[in-house]
């Protein structure tokens, strides 16, 4: 098993490390722990990704990432009789749990050595800071330390028929290009008047073009204003936003795209691992580089605010064909 801390998109960070570690288990998969795990089970669990036998949710509350409750935690961990658990994200309630449930080889990582001294039977000491992101760069350290061969610049995830098959409404060979407006929190969201403005422009320079509004309802509003003020024809919009689609099916729908241009996000983060280029927009945080598929846009001031269209649509350009 491997526990990973965070949303979705700190999840999907350890694609790679997932991938590795699966191939060193006998049947060559593992069972996934995270607080979120209602969406990645969507994504991964059930057969859609051959590296993956199960996936465990460990929060009580679906909707965000809170605290976990330690007995809960082992309860669950010792029903499913693991005998080995990788800790890729530095919690010691988890790794706790881990060790009232039993679990005879609990392997992670402590900043600086000084948390999780007693839960682990082998433990790797790390610097508190490391590149960005930290918990990709920390498990790096782990695996590494363990011989562990990975690629996280080459880890893919592929769409299961059943979900390509939902994504029918867009024409085979229509050119398709996904506007992420998803977004973790309100300082990472550049706003639905400028990616109206984006959706504007691209649709100037290719008219053919399809346009895959991707998020889920709490960014509705900014793709009400896509659809409002973009210019844009309705039937060559695809909004996501507002109808409840499983991680899943939106994944099958990114699959499509020829490329990715949005916020820094999970969705940023799922069209690399899909193997789209990925045009992401970091204001408050630093660039992403662990792919050579991500585009980043950065700032002048740390905010979004400091992201013009035109340097959003420079990105775009040598992606566009």
């Amino acid at each position: 098993m491997v526990f990973t801390g965070g949303g979705i998109g700190d999840t999907l960070y350890h694609i790679g490390h997932f991938q590795g570690i699966a191939a060193q288990s006998q049947d060559r998969r593992i069972a996934i722990a995270c607080k979120k795990g209602r969406e990645i089970g969507e994504l991964l669990a059930g057969g859609k990704a051959a590296f993956v036998s199960d996936v465990i949710a460990l929060a009580t509350d679906q909707t965000r990432s809170g605290k976990v409750s330690i007995m809960r935690v082992a309860r669950a961990f010792r029903a499913c009789r693991f005998d080995t658990i990788f800790c890729l994200h530095d919690s010691l309630s988890v790794a706790l749990a881990a060790r009232l449930a039993g679990i005879p080889r609990r392997i992670g990582y402590a900043v600086n050595g000084r948390r999780g001294l007693h839960c682990y039977t082998y433990r790797l000491s790390v610097p508190k800071d490391t590149p960005f992101p930290h918990w990709m760069s920390k498990a790096n350290r782990l695996l590494r330390s363990l011989d562990v061969p990975f690629d996280t610049a080459a880890a893919r995830l592929v769409p299961s028929p059943g979900a390509l098959a939902e994504t029918s409404r867009v024409p085979a060979g229509a050119m398709l290009i996904a506007l992420g407006v998803n977004a973790s929190i309100p300082a990472r969201q550049w706003g639905g008047a400028r990616f109206a403005e984006l959706a504007a422009r691209l649709a100037a320079l290719r008219p053919e073009a399809w346009f895959l509004l991707y998020g889920a309802s709490d960014t509705a509003e900014v793709a009400d204003r896509i659809r409002a003020d973009s210019g844009v024809s309705a039937d060559r919009l695809v909004d996501l936003t507002r109808v409840g689609c499983p991680l899943h099916v939106s994944h099958a729908f990114l699959s499509r795209c020829m490329l990715y241009v949005g916020n820094d996000s999970s969705g940023a983060n799922l069209a690399v691992m899909t193997g789209i280029p990925a045009v992401t927009l970091f204001g408050p945080n630093p660039p992403l580089a662990y792919s050579p598929l991500i585009r980043p846009v950065l700032s002048r001031d740390a905010s979004m605010d400091g992201i013009s269209v035109e340097a959003v649509l420079d990105g775009c350009l040598p992606l566009l064909g």
